[in-house]
């Protein structure tokens, strides 16, 4: 820091910074500089006591007390400006500034003896003890009056240290301070703030915990049971993904590439994970009988809560005979029956689909005699009637086709009509198969 500066006139002293903090004292004599430094350096953290002596024969240089050595400087020459403390007088030296504390100034018109600057030294500084701060596993939260490394502390001084926390790291990274141990004046304790009184050398360890961020998500339709939050450096943490109904967990994405269930997360540094899942699938099974189809067919797989239509057709001659879904009726079917549609809405589970299917029976009716005298007896035989998937079960017979059947039997037999008045009868006849 320059106090006073001309070319070649004046005094000014310096912070070497590149000779480990020593201090300069610069005197002009008018045509060159002259300059002595300190035997030792001066400490960040604490007040040093600094003096700089021309006797008008030599520049001496004090810290604390302990003189550097000694350099001849002839003279100091007349100066006319200002004196500036802790700055230099030139605007375009800005990094000549003084980036500390100056308190006590003195400026004495004639050189000090050394016991004058020992005496100054002893009654301006006050005795002082080393307090080391530091920090496990490391240097976190910065710490303050006193921050981390030696401090120099007035004895009886009563000091209240305290560290931000939690501290951040980093992204997804915190230190969270448990407490603090130390020697000397210092006891073992709790929280973020130590207090103590110096009274000799002292360390004072501030314990710190690493915690990692841990980002939870879940995609559609499920849940997890983790939420967003900071774990301790290297705890497990079991994460158990819920699906809605109708879904189901498939994998973990982002810093996590798994299937677990749960998955158990060893917190090692933050995290960012998420749960997926897909619908359920079911599936639809269509089959179909002979004389018939039913469309789709076979196996068929749907999500959860889809829908599907199916179509039953019997073929050319055949009608539905049954169709069962989970082996329960669909409908009332027969003859006639010969197409037939049925839809699975909001599939929810597995189900069956079945159709059955029955070919017409052939009737086949002959009649002996075929004309005669009255009161006529007429055999009408059915036996030559077939059924190409079963057999016949019974028939019905329209004596004179007036459409009302009146005389019905079991199986595919004969029976005797008598035709009692003349004209001319046109009998009908139907057959049942047992299907």
């Amino acid at each position: 820091a320059r106090v006073a500066w001309q070319v070649y006139r004046g005094f000014a002293f310096e912070k070497k910074t590149f000779t480990s903090g020593t201090i300069s004292l610069w005197i002009g004599d008018g045509s060159a500089w002259h300059h002595a430094e300190s035997a030792s350096g001066i400490s960040s953290g604490s007040w040093s006591h600094v003096a700089g002596v021309y006797d008008g024969a030599n520049i001496t240089v004090y810290v604390n007390g302990q003189a550097g050595t000694p350099v001849a400087c002839p003279g100091m020459g007349v100066i006319s400006t200002n004196m500036w403390l802790g700055n230099s007088g030139w605007t375009n030296e800005i990094y000549r500034h003084f980036d500390g504390d100056i308190d006590e100034v003195r400026i004495y018109g004639r050189g000090l003896t050394v016991e004058e600057v020992t005496a100054l030294y002893t009654t301006s500084v006050p005795a002082t003890a080393e307090v080391v701060i530091e920090g496990i596993p490391g240097r976190y939260g910065s710490p303050l009056p006193l921050g981390y490394g030696t401090n120099a502390v007035a004895l009886s001084s009563v000091v209240t240290n305290s560290v931000a926390s939690p501290a951040s790291g980093g992204t997804g990274l915190r230190r969270v301070c448990t407490g603090f141990t130390g020697t000397g004046d210092v006891t073992s304790g709790t929280g973020t703030s130590a207090v103590f009184t110096v009274t000799g050398d002292s360390t004072l360890t501030w314990n710190w915990l690493t915690e990692y961020w841990l980002d939870t998500a879940a995609g559609a339709n499920g849940t997890v049971d983790v939420a967003d939050g900071w774990h301790t450096n290297g705890a497990v943490v079991p994460i158990t993904p819920t699906p809605a109904a109708g879904y189901h967990f498939v994998t973990w994405s982002g810093d996590v590439a798994s299937g677990a269930n749960p998955l158990m997360l060893t917190m090692d540094r933050a995290y960012a994970v998420t749960a997926n899942f897909e619908a359920d699938r079911h599936t639809l099974t269509a089959a179909a009988g002979t004389n018939g189809t039913i469309a789709p067919s076979g196996v068929i797989s749907v999500p959860h809560g889809g829908s599907t239509n199916f179509i039953v057709e019997a073929n050319a001659g055949s009608h539905i005979r049954s169709v069962l879904v989970d082996n329960e009726p669909a409908g009332q079917f027969g003859p006639g029956s010969n197409a037939f549609a049925y839809a699975f809405a909001g599939v929810s589970a597995d189900h069956t689909i079945a159709a059955e299917f029955n070919r017409l029976p052939t009737c086949r009716m002959t009649t002996t005699p075929t004309s005669g005298v009255t009161p006529l007896r007429v055999t009408i035989d059915l036996s030559g009637s077939s059924d190409p998937d079963g057999v016949i079960s019974s028939w019905q017979l329209d004596r004179d086709g007036d459409g009302v059947f009146e005389i019905s039997g079991d199986g595919s037999g004969a029976v005797i009509v008598e035709y009692a008045g003349v004209g001319v009868y046109t009998p009908v006849a139907r057959v049942f198969d047992d299907l």
